[in-house]
């Protein structure tokens, strides 16, 4: 099973990934290049 969690805020978003193989943690910003940031990490999880 798969978790994913996010902290919002006004400015930046924290998240977390949970896979069997992988934990991950990272911030992004509230914009639209930390929202590319964000699903730059998800390409190479829909391939696991």
């Amino acid at each position: 099973m798969n978790y994913i969690d996010f902290d919002i805020s006004k400015y930046k978003h924290d998240c977390f990934i949970a896979t069997k193989t992988i934990n991950h943690q990272f911030s992004f910003e509230n914009s639209k290049s930390g929202f590319k940031e964000l699903l730059s990490y998800f390409n190479p999880l829909s391939k696991a």
